[in-house]
């Protein structure tokens, strides 16, 4: 009988982070980022996240115990807070860290940080790139895109509706208009079209507008988990859709600039073409 290959050593440590699953209840934000740089993107935007919750919230010491009473209240973020004990002890001494926690998905060009009361996923997101924008200083080389998700559950269509039903339902106005941003990831439980039915059912009276929309509906599908929110679709698309590079290079004129060198090199061949 031969002998067992040892596997120890230099080749346990070029293992990959096990992930987790996203369980219902969990709120927070999906960032997409470079493939193969998924520690380093959670490395750059642990940074700017935990500078950015502390401005928003210098007093959420206090906040987060309010938060906790009304949590009591609720069966499924009991069982998250109780399952995600373990890791939020790691975090103990950095109170800011109380905020958010990356859930590791292990998942290619994928991350999602957990987020805590009193932050609003689609609110924080909203002004995260604001402040991008406004500052024009770029923090992050890896992370891309950035998804809110204010609420989430199992992946099938009766939770789908309920969860659905309390993110849309505060907008329901006549001829109210809206767009649906919808990413399917590792999923196969529900079809795009079912989801679209069920949210038209949910928003009687109201129109699906592929282009200048009232409200953008965020659904992203992950595995097990639908997550879900709702921003203003003007303020959506004024932000590149919530990617990071885009509005970097818009608030800098960079996208101007490529926009007028482009423009610049069709001119010269129309002309060189109308000599020949």
């Amino acid at each position: 009988m031969g002998k067992r290959k040892w596997t120890g050593g230099k080749a346990r440590s070029k293992r990959q982070r096990s992930g987790s699953l996203i369980e219902p209840g969990q709120y927070g934000i999906f960032v997409s980022c470079s493939r193969g740089r998924e520690m380093k993107a959670a490395k750059e935007f642990k940074a700017v996240l935990f500078d950015k919750l502390e401005q928003l919230y210098p007093n959420f010491e206090s906040n987060v115990a309010d938060a906790d009473k009304s949590e009591g209240k609720l069966e499924v973020e009991d069982e998250i807070e109780k399952e995600l004990a373990s890791l939020k002890k790691e975090a103990k001494g950095d109170n800011k860290r109380k905020l958010a926690l990356e859930i590791p998905i292990n998942a290619d060009s994928l991350l999602f940080f957990h987020m805590r009361k009193p932050v609003v996923p689609s609110d924080f997101v909203v002004k995260f790139c604001e402040s991008l924008r406004n500052s024009r200083i770029k923090n992050t080389k890896f992370v891309q895109r950035l998804t809110p998700i204010d609420r989430s559950c199992n992946a099938n269509m009766e939770e789908f509706i309920k969860m659905a039903k309390l993110n849309l339902t505060p907008y329901i106005r006549p001829g109210m208009t809206y767009s649906v941003n919808m990413t399917r990831r590792d999923f196969s439980v529900i079809e795009r079209d079912d989801f679209m039915k069920e949210i038209a059912n949910i928003l009687p009276g109201c129109e699906l507008h592929y282009k200048n929309a009232d409200i953008m509906i965020h659904v992203y599908c992950f595995k097990n988990n639908i997550g879900m929110s709702v921003t203003d679709y003007k303020i959506f698309e004024e932000l590149s859709k919530f990617n990071l590079q885009q509005i970097y290079e818009k608030a800098t004129g960079i996208q101007e600039n490529r926009k007028n060198k482009h423009n610049s090199e069709d001119t010269k061949i129309t002309v060189s073409t109308e000599k020949e």
